[in-house]
């Protein structure tokens, strides 16, 4: 599996956005319906930049801006807005060149919020073999538990940077007003993305269900991009020189990796394009599953679906060479195997390859 789990799609000035929202906005009384997943998440950010402790703020925003924000295509976002006005959760203060002004009009209950950065809203994943956008459901399940193992990190290991947070899906769903359902499929995906990591040992560890997760650290980029504004003395020459130095490095891994992994996706994209190498992919991607319930449930049939993984692997390559490519062509090679051309190491530490850039 590649080292990058999440393609951020975002402009890098608004790598930096993040909405706080309140676990109460999703389940408020007096509602008489849900809204859609995508009023909830303008609700969110209309909530974010509105009630704050200045009682003049608002949210100003634009239909290209909310489009290029959240991918929403232009008729969801009026829809979205459309509900949020016609249940007077949200109102109209002035409107100018800049865009239009909202406020949210209702105070939520409780002190739990949930940190989403906004660019999970247009970021792709890979599950199974194919890249998507993530779904809002995804996100929402996705931002709890963010929330919660940051809060539970204190450090964390070198693969997530946080904590563990142990939960049920019941729990979950509750939280987040989803069906158990809904949580279920999105956490099956998060993981199959490599954005969520669940050990054996932590899933369903006593009678209440609950199981521990852990978030890959890429989903917290955005802490890398929030502007803080520090007094500081002039920078030295010296100061300026590092500075200087290290913009050169990151720049040349960013180029980098980049390049490897459009590559990438470019060779995949290519294959994905034959319907019977997609669905062989897909089948291959679940037999580990199947193999692993077979291990639990039924042991004397673990030889018959490994000689069918077998089977698939060897028609998946017949395709590839049909296609005159091959399976390392579908993953990205970085110029240096043990960073994968970003510097660092998985322990944290840099890479030898860091003090001269990568070249």
């Amino acid at each position: 599996m590649a080292t990058a789990v999440l393609t951020l799609k975002l402009d890098e000035s608004k790598l930096g956005l993040f909405n706080r929202v309140p676990l109460s906005l999703y389940r408020q009384k007096g509602d008489e319906r849900r809204f859609t997943p995508s009023a909830y998440a303008l609700l969110g950010k209309i909530y974010n930049f509105s009630k704050t402790s200045n009682p003049d703020a608002t949210c100003r925003l634009t239909y290209g801006q909310v489009r290029e924000e959240f991918g929403f295509a232009r008729s969801t976002v009026a829809n979205a807005f459309e509900q949020l006005r016609s249940s007077k959760k949200i109102e109209k203060i002035d409107r100018d060149q800049d865009g239009t002004a909202y406020k949210a009009t209702e105070e939520c209950s409780g002190r739990q919020y949930d940190t989403i950065p906004q660019y999970l809203y247009t970021a792709e994943i890979c599950v199974s073999g194919e890249r998507r956008r993530l779904f809002l459901s995804e996100i929402r399940v996705l931002a709890r538990l963010m929330t919660e193992c940051a809060y539970a990190g204190n450090g964390g290991n070198a693969k997530t940077g946080g904590g563990v947070y142990r939960v049920s899906n019941k729990k979950l769903a509750r939280i987040l007003n989803l069906s158990e359902t809904t949580v279920k499929k999105a956490i099956l995906a998060l993981m199959k993305a490599g954005l969520v990591y669940r050990s054996s040992k932590n899933k369903g560890i006593n009678r209440y269900k609950l199981s521990g997760y852990e978030v890959s650290r890429e989903c917290y980029a955005y802490t890398k991009y929030i502007v803080k504004r520090k007094i500081s003395a002039p920078k030295t020459s010296k100061d300026v020189e590092s500075a200087n130095a290290r913009t050169d490095r990151e720049r040349y891994y960013s180029i980098a990796r980049e390049s490897a992994e459009r590559r990438a996706e470019r060779y995949l994209a290519i294959a994905n394009k034959d319907e019977k190498f997609r669905d062989v992919t897909k089948r291959l991607s679940l037999m580990e599953l199947s193999i692993a319930k077979a291990e639990l449930r039924e042991p004397a049939k673990v030889d018959v679906l490994k000689a069918q993984k077998e089977l698939l692997k060897a028609q998946r390559l017949k395709m590839l060479k049909d296609m005159n490519l091959s399976e390392e062509m579908l993953v990205p090679r970085y110029a240096c195997k043990c960073c994968s051309d970003t510097g660092f190491l998985p322990n944290g530490k840099a890479c030898k390859c860091y003090d001269t850039g990568g070249r």
